[in-house]
C-alpha cells in the first residue's frame, strides 16, 4: 500500500510534467492561430 508522502510525490511528479508539456502545447497554438489582418482604416 502506498503512503501519503509517496502519493504526494508521485502526483506532484505528475503535475510537475503535465504543466510543462501544457505550456508547450499552448505556446505552439498560439503561433498557430496568429491571424493576419490588413494594416489599414476601413470606412
Amino acid at each position: 500500500m502506498i503512503n501519503l508522502v509517496e502519493l504526494f510525490c508521485h502526483v506532484d511528479d505528475f503535475y510537475q510534467h503535465f504543466m510543462s508539456a501544457y505550456q508547450k502545447m499552448l505556446l505552439e497554438q498560439q503561433v498557430k492561430h496568429h491571424k493576419t489582418r490588413e494594416c489599414s482604416l476601413k470606412l
